[in-house]
């Protein structure tokens, strides 16, 4: 039995079949959902079936596209929910990875936690923050929840996070 390569990162899925010619609606996984317009050539997990695809229209995240062999309807609907990698060498990193394993504080100088992650769904980036009493939680990174002033990263919880504490 085959292994997804681990290589791979996810790039896009199908979400539906578009028009009757074999055109197919993606929706792009990538942390910067417009360099799937960039990547003409995608793949299966395991990196054995290549799909050369070709986006006609539409804008980050989602797309319209062309797959190489799928010619109707009927066969764009079976890829419905296909997911399709690429490799990091066609990406780009996200560029707040720099503060992955920083520490957070409050503004009151307390320790908060630790960036664990910084990610783009396709509505900005998202900061993963590893709290000190070891839960996750995700908020977006823009100066209402997060502000790096120089090496420090300090946060503002949203009020519903704060009132759970009590």
């Amino acid at each position: 039995m085959s292994r997804p390569q681990s290589n791979l990162i996810q790039a896009a899925v199908v979400i539906s079949a578009h028009g009757i010619r074999g055109q197919v609606k993606l929706r792009s996984l990538l942390p910067y959902p417009e360099e799937l317009e960039e990547i003409d050539t995608l793949s299966d997990a395991f990196g054995k079936k290549n799909y050369a695809i070709k986006i006609t229209s539409g804008t980050a995240p989602q797309y319209i596209a062309s797959i190489e062999g799928i010619k109707d309807r009927n066969a764009a609907e079976l890829l419905k929910k296909l997911v399709l990698y690429t490799t990091a060498e066609n990406i780009s990193e996200p560029e707040n990875n720099h503060l992955i394993g920083k520490a957070v504080k409050t503004a009151d100088g307390k320790a908060y936690g630790v960036i664990s992650e910084v990610a783009n769904y396709g509505a900005g980036d998202v900061v993963e923050i590893k709290k000190e009493n070891g839960e996750t939680e995700m908020l977006p990174f823009n100066e209402q929840f997060i502000l790096v002033d120089g090496d420090n990263i300090i946060v503002t919880p949203p009020d519903y996070l704060e009132a759970e504490k009590k």
